[in-house]
């Protein structure tokens, strides 16, 4: 199975959707925001520690 590259699938509207989370009223750290979206994406596995996502500092 050949998976897609994130660049194949990022979209102008998940561009601005995540320029929203990162500098929006949200103001999540930089690096969340794309784990999950890279999850979603299938291209990535969210970090788990001890049963809960790690956060990265």
């Amino acid at each position: 199975m050949v998976r897609a590259s994130a660049e194949t699938q990022l979209t102008t509207d998940d561009l601005l959707s995540l320029n929203r989370e990162v500098s929006g009223e949200e103001k999540r750290n930089p690096a969340d925001a794309t784990a999950d979206w890279l999850a979603e994406k299938g291209l990535a596995a969210p970090v788990i520690e001890h049963g809960v996502r790690k956060r990265s500092s």
